[in-house]
């Protein structure tokens, strides 16, 4: 996958994590763990989206 491919689709996964959908947020984060655990991402490499870890934040901020 081209590059600009990868940080599209990865961002799209990013932004699903802010989803008001509880089972779409859910699915996201399982989605991105489940790359992790397969090294298909480098823990180095989502170092650079800074998005991310303001979207990881915000998961605390919806009701359960």
């Amino acid at each position: 996958m081209p590059e600009n491919d990868f940080d599209k689709s990865f961002t799209t996964l990013i932004s699903k994590l802010g989803h008001p959908v509880e089972e779409i947020r859910l699915r996201a984060l399982e989605n991105l763990q489940a790359k992790l655990n397969l090294k298909l991402i480098a823990d180095a490499d989502i170092l650079q989206y800074k998005y991310l870890y303001i979207k990881l934040l915000e998961w605390f901020n919806f009701p359960s």
